[in-house]
């Protein structure tokens, strides 16, 4: 699957603004697979927010 770069921004920028650092204090500890499911986003999207989540 091929994505362009302006359509992974816009997915960074949407996963960003629908959850707020405090909506996954609680996933802290999970792994990004556990995160992905529960939020139901793409492991991709899962692990860029949980590691910016992170800095």
């Amino acid at each position: 699957m091929v994505t362009s770069r302006y359509e992974i921004e816009a997915d960074h920028f949407a996963v960003e603004l629908i959850y707020s650092d405090d909506d996954l204090c609680e996933y802290t500890d999970c792994t990004f697979d556990t995160v992905a499911r529960s939020l139901g986003i793409s492991y991709s999207l899962a692990e860029y927010r949980m590691r910016s989540l992170r800095q």
